[in-house]
């Protein structure tokens, strides 16, 4: 509770163009809600929980592409993904940018797994930052992105 009152009280600090709220849950609409936004943009009824599209102004509409994921539905930005204790292959981008995923899940390199819902704690442990800076260079490389100055 303690945390809800310090989002309650920055939000004095300024005042905002546009909130993306991207997060289903009803905590997250209870923060949008605190938020000083004109514009709160989340998802419509169907595809939000816990009542959270009633914490946004407005909707984002689905992507008639079918992807589920919004990093691949609509932003289309290459991200370097670690998974530890998600499954990627369930939680992980859909379409693009998988040759970007830092696998922490597989308890061994190669392991083969089905999309399941299975939690592997100790899984972000597995991931070191060589492999983590291999995807990085793999991401700057392949996708023609610049480092930061």
């Amino acid at each position: 509770m303690g945390r809800l009152r310090e989002v309650a009280a920055a939000r004095h600090q300024g005042r905002f163009d546009l909130l993306l709220a991207l997060q289903v849950y009803f905590k997250a609409g209870v923060i949008t809600s605190l938020a000083p936004a004109r514009i709160k943009l989340g998802f419509d009824r169907a595809r939000a929980r816990d009542l959270n599209w009633l914490f946004t102004t407005h909707r984002i509409p689905p992507n008639p592409a079918g992807a589920a994921h919004t990093q691949d539905q609509y932003l289309e930005v290459p991200v370097v993904g670690l998974y530890g204790f998600t499954n990627p292959k369930r939680s992980g981008p859909y379409r693009l940018f998988t040759d970007l995923v830092v696998d922490g899940y597989a308890r061994h390199p190669g392991e083969i797994y089905d999309v399941s819902t299975e939690r592997r704690p100790g899984g972000m442990g597995r991931i070191t930052a060589p492999m983590v800076l291999e995807k990085v260079d793999l991401a700057l490389r392949r996708y023609g992105l610049r480092s930061p100055p």
